[in-house]
């Protein structure tokens, strides 16, 4: 199949390629992950499955080898052997995963960086102790959602303070999942789903004046209630009257029961 492509669309099969860095896969993702290595003068060899991906990038000057990752006959071709990194930026998990094992059985000692398809996917490349990872839209989803901020008034700087902060919870919650499982975290996400008000027993300031003995205010204390002298009967000053009948002289006052906090 290969050598039928080279002959007649003059695509080429890689073939001892050498570089610094391998890209696999040659999408929307792949061709904005090359641009800071080009730019800073890096030799990178690039493969890619799709002919007609790969047609459309040579009209736009970069030269992609076909090939598949996922063969390991591929990646010693494409000096996976040679390279200091390997970026996997294929858009498929399952594809990503094979590339992963297979980079990392035959060829240990290289960085593996990969583009994820989800957060489950994340989870299980920092699982396989891939030197870097992300999800594919998580970057992208935090520019507009900032966009969005400052569109609606919001300062420039709060926005980027507001954008920063969710950046880090995001990646917070990322480690809690990798390590709990992918419920972990919750309580770091922002969600809009209306919550009722805390629960409080209703306030209760009518002043009920009864007759209270002296010898029951320890209990009515322990029991969270507090009294005020205010609402007893106009007699003057709260005092203690003498006892009648072994103790059971009686004061007019008003009990309180703290509002629950």
């Amino acid at each position: 199949m290969i050598q039928m492509l080279t002959h007649r669309d003059g695509i080429t099969a890689p073939d001892e390629l050498k570089g610094a860095a391998l890209i696999i896969g040659f999408g929307r993702f792949g061709q904005v992950a090359s641009q800071g290595l080009l730019a800073r003068g890096f030799e990178i060899s690039i493969i890619e499955n799709d002919v007609d991906m790969i047609r459309a990038a040579a009209d736009f000057g970069f030269l992609v080898h076909y090939g598949d990752g996922t063969r390991l006959d591929i990646l010693h071709a494409a000096g996976a052997g040679r390279v200091g990194a390997v970026l996997v930026c294929v858009d498929d998990k399952e594809a990503a995963g094979r590339i992963v094992e297979l980079v990392q059985s035959e060829f240990p000692m290289v960085k593996l960086f990969v583009r994820a398809w989800d957060r489950g996917h994340a989870i299980d490349l920092i699982h396989k102790g891939v030197a870097f990872q992300i999800r594919d839209t998580v970057e992208s989803a935090l520019v507009f959602g900032e966009a969005a901020l400052r569109g609606l008034g919001v300062d420039e700087r709060q926005a980027a303070d507001i954008t920063a902060e969710i950046r880090r919870r995001d990646a917070e919650r990322l480690d809690l999942q990798a390590a709990a499982g992918i419920y972990a975290g919750r309580h770091l996400m922002t969600g809009n789903t209306p919550r009722p008000g805390p629960l409080t027993r209703p306030r209760r300031d009518r002043c009920l004046p009864w007759a209270l003995s002296p010898c029951s205010i320890p209990f009515a204390l322990r029991g969270g209630f507090s009294i005020d002298a205010t609402c007893a009967p106009a007699r003057g000053p709260l005092q203690w009257p003498r006892p009648r009948k072994r103790g059971t002289g009686a004061i007019g006052l008003c009990w309180r029961r703290p509002p629950s906090r």
